[in-house]
């Protein structure tokens, strides 16, 4: 690389996904000195990735699905959100057709019976995991439903903080484009001239007692700068790295944060991480966050399970030097908050039960075909030649082994009769072909050797026998000439084929081969009985248009391996498949309707409505995971009492976990 200077229009492009196994020799200017980073693609991006692959589904997923989807798939790269789209359509082809799995044989389908849904989008995201999501220990997802009304101002006041220390927040993807072009190594404002930094190495750490939603809030905080490219200093992740110390893991997480600017570098339980650090890694950290220029966009996100207040001096001093300002504290949720977690319960107890499914009427299966094997492809233009190439070469061959036994036969004094074309200008001559038709001589046959026109041991044996019927039809006398010469015709004929014995059986067979699969492209050997037909032109390897017949050999090979081919596989007997209905298809009841009447329920509503007043003034300094378990049970209970009309064990239930839990948390 380094001799490339003088060496005219020569670029030079790498790629990688594993930078940090590079020598960091093939990095410095004058070699691999531009790099370009490709991050996971944002909430639009992944739009239109799965609008394109989509696209051409009847009828394509509505707007709302596709931007639900882009919104529950953070993280996915394009591969991902492919294998996404495959996978939810083969869980519809699977709904629509329950009998299509484990049989060998191939059917015919009726694609427009494959509906693709919401639910099979759902299934897809419960079974994959993105290939980010393996290899990186950043996660990054929205709040979960059940903690948003707990947790959700608390994320808008850390976003909004985050706004004001580090500008690329609120600028999105654009700022991850401007870091891209080299324009946001820093972020600096002009004033008179003077450039003055806007930021002022962006830092900021979530704190609380355990407990209080850091984890849920990091993760949510991560999403929302998902154009940045994020890296972490996981304490459990740089120990694991057998390669180098965790030292020098830390040192390559900030060369590779600097080098893609915006980052962000999260430092997750920030307590834990300082007590089992050693001092050395601890100072080695220290350093690299000092090392960082002021104004430059990489912003560090801690978080801590430990209260400010209940940290010794020595953590608190530490926790200073890498955040010295710019702490978020999380507090346990105030009474309102709580109220709208618990906002849900008294609409949820007072639902009527679900109406009964009806069951599917008895419809008559359908019965799928067996797809007919596809016709087998045609050969390419290359593929022609080379069979042709091929069978010239054998060819050749057997042709200079025929040339030679007729050279011989010819040669012979004794079928001097037949070494020579019939003079048709002569009174004899015209009496001989007036008398046998055609003629048929060793010349003449040399001659269609010559001109390819008989090219295999058939067609030369029976152009001989072709002499002897000659001389037999010729001399129908009962003297001494006429036997001797009927005697020279046939011991032409035996010694020929005697010589003809001589030839490999297996050039023989093989042109054999050739001649029955050229006669059948139109291409025949020449007939003994009449003259020369004219000839064919013969293909040339290099003449494309010529070589559009199929070849025989090369189709019936790719005939035997066709038979495997075809839509679609499922369990039958030899008439076809019987498939059950899908869900989504089954008849409605007698009547036409769906059953929509609604079920009363008794409820004792001022119960319920103290019961949930209760919880909200009883929960009163309950951390966010705490809360969250009271939820999950209280939840658990209303689907497990969701057929009940009677509400009355329902609040009971709810009524007994919310003690028993009071009792544990006490």
């Amino acid at each position: 690389m380094d001799g490339l200077d003088s060496r005219g229009q020569v670029i030079l492009i790498g790629a990688t996904n594993r930078i940090d196994s590079l020598d960091a020799a093939l990095r410095r200017p004058g070699r691999f000195d531009r790099e370009l980073q490709f991050g996971l693609p944002n909430a639009s991006a992944r739009s239109e990735i799965l609008r394109i692959h989509t696209k051409s589904w009847a009828p394509p997923p509505a707007a709302d699905l596709v931007t639900e989807l882009s919104s529950r798939t953070h993280g996915y790269c394009g591969a991902d959100l492919k294998a996404l789209c495959a996978e939810s359509a083969l869980r519809a082809l699977h709904d629509a057709y329950p009998q299509l799995l484990g049989a060998d044989e191939k059917y015919v389908i009726d694609p427009s019976a494959v509906s693709i849904r919401r639910e099979h989008f759902i299934h897809a995201l419960s079974v994959l995991t993105p290939a980010a999501h393996r290899a990186l220990s950043v996660r990054s997802a929205p709040l979960p439903d059940h903690l948003r009304p707990m947790l959700q101002p608390a994320l808008e006041d850390v976003l909004a903080r985050l706004k004001e220390i580090f500008p690329p927040t609120a600028g999105g993807a654009n700022a991850a484009a401007a870091a891209f072009r080299g324009a946001c190594t820093s972020l600096v404002v002009d004033v008179g001239g003077v450039a003055y930094p806007s930021v002022c190495r962006p830092r900021l750490l979530l704190t609380g007692p355990a407990g209080n939603g850091q984890d849920a809030l990091g993760a949510a905080t991560l999403r929302a700068l998902e154009h940045c490219t994020l890296y972490s200093l996981d304490l459990p992740l740089l120990v694991s790295d057998g390669s180098r110390s965790p030292q020098e893991a830390c040192a390559h997480v900030f060369a590779e944060a600097r080098r893609t600017l915006p980052s962000v570098v999260l430092l997750p339980s920030l307590d834990a991480w300082l007590l089992g650090a050693e001092p050395l890694l601890f100072s080695t950290l220290l350093l690299l966050l000092e090392q960082v220029p002021a104004a430059m966009p990489l912003l560090v996100l801690g978080t801590s399970g430990t209260a400010a207040i209940d940290l010794d001096d020595g953590a608190r001093r530490r926790i200073s030097q890498l955040f010295p300002r710019d702490w978020y504290e999380l507090r346990a949720p105030a009474a309102p908050l709580r109220r709208a977690a618990l906002g849900r319960l008294s609409a949820d107890v007072r639902s009527p039960p679900p109406p009964p499914v009806a069951a599917a009427a008895r419809v008559a299966p359908a019965v799928l075909q067996r797809a007919p094997p596809p016709p087998p492809p045609a050969p390419t233009v290359q593929e022609l030649r080379a069979v042709r190439e091929e069978e010239e070469c054998e060819l050749r061959q057997m042709r200079m082994a025929l040339r030679e036994i007729c050279m011989r036969l010819g040669s012979d004094r004794r079928f001097r009769e037949w070494s020579r074309v019939t003079d048709v200008q002569t009174e004899e001559g015209a009496a001989y072909i007036a008398t046998v038709g055609y003629p048929m001589e060793l010349a003449t046959l040399l001659q269609r050797v010559n001109e390819r026109l008989v090219s295999c041991a058939s067609s030369f044996e029976a152009h001989l026998r072709r002499i002897v019927a000659c001389a037999a039809a010729h001399h129908t006398g009962d003297d001494e000439h006429a036997f001797r010469q009927l005697a020279r015709a046939h011991t032409l004929l035996d010694e020929g084929l005697d010589l003809i014995a001589t030839i490999d059986p297996d050039l023989v067979e093989r042109n054999e081969q050739i001649a029955t699969a050229r006669a059948e492209r139109g291409e025949p050997q020449a007939d003994p009985t009449s003259k020369v037909r004219p000839r064919a032109r013969l293909v040339s390897p290099k003449d494309g248009a010529a070589a559009a017949p199929a070849v025989a050999c090369a189709a019936r090979a790719r005939a035997a391996s066709c038979d495997q081919s075809a839509a679609i596989a499922s369990e039958c007997d030899s008439s076809g498949v019987r498939v059950e209905p899908a869900a989504s298809e089954a008849q409605l009841p007698a009547g036409g309707e769906a059953r929509t009447s609604v079920v009363d329920v008794q409820v004792d509503v001022p119960r319920l409505e103290m019961l949930v007043e209760r919880m909200v003034t009883g929960t009163e300094g309950w951390r966010v995971e705490q809360v969250e378990l009271l939820l999950t049970d209280v939840f658990s209970a209303v689907d497990a009492h969701r057929n009940d009309t009677d509400r009355t064990s329902l609040l009971e239930a709810i009524e007994s976990k919310y003690e028993a839990l009071c009792a544990a948390f006490v």
